[in-house]
């Protein structure tokens, strides 16, 4: 499904404040897998998420997308890859807090032309395959860190993509919560979705079929 070829992404490049931060990235993620990404602060862990979620611009290598060239793009159709096939997870959630849990999920769906009631009830799935359709008219701001999360990853599959890209899904986390995130993963990728975790954390790590650790820019398996 991902296929990264000899890829460098260089922050500010030609100033003196240049940053390599991605050196000749070779890595390959098949459909299905579950793979965690490793490595200390400032090694590119979430550079390369930003990358394979076409959030972020590279320099020079290839970058192929179910056998489709990222860099070939133009900025539309990479905005419409990830609508359609890539959902994002962030430690920090990322939701609107004013706003309920139904209404943050919803918000993948505007972007397409289906109906409201469609989206509601496409919303309300999500939100039952992540345990917290009770919750749906709840604002985000009087939830739990644990039930954000859920909201988080709801968001992330309605609008079911072939690819869900986590940055430290657990880190804002207590051992309890954390636990119950990866079940949800897990039972994710049971489904079938390929899955990226980028984490600090040896246990989650340990949940996936393979970790990747980078160092420096560069990928070390």
């Amino acid at each position: 499904m991902i296929e990264l070829k000899t890829l460098n992404k260089i922050y500010n490049k030609g100033k003196s404040n240049a940053f390599h931060a991605l050196k000749d990235i070779d890595f390959t993620v098949s459909q299905g897998e579950m793979v965690a990404i490793m490595g200390p602060s400032g090694a590119g862990k979430s550079t390369l998420m930003h990358v394979i979620g076409t959030v972020d611009s590279f320099e020079n290598g290839v970058y192929l997308f179910q056998g489709k060239n990222v860099g070939l793009m133009s900025e539309k159709r990479k905005a419409a890859l990830r609508a359609k096939k890539i959902g994002f997870v962030l430690q920090d959630f990322g939701l609107i807090s004013d706003e309920t849990a139904l209404s943050n999920v919803m918000t993948p769906l505007f972007f397409g032309k289906a109906r409201l009631r469609d989206m509601k009830a496409k919303a309300l799935q999500a939100l039952k395959a992540v345990g917290i359709e009770n919750l749906a008219k709840k604002k985000v701001k009087n939830l739990s860190g644990g039930q954000k999360q859920r909201v988080a990853i709801a968001r992330a599959i309605v609008s079911d993509p072939v690819l869900l890209l986590a940055d430290e899904p657990t880190g804002a986390l207590d051992t309890k919560t954390s636990a119950e995130i990866m079940d949800i993963f897990a039972n994710l990728h049971q489904k079938g979705k390929t899955i990226l975790i980028v984490t600090h954390n040896d246990e989650v790590a340990a949940q996936c079929e393979r970790t990747v650790q980078i160092v420096d820019g560069k990928i070390i398996e």
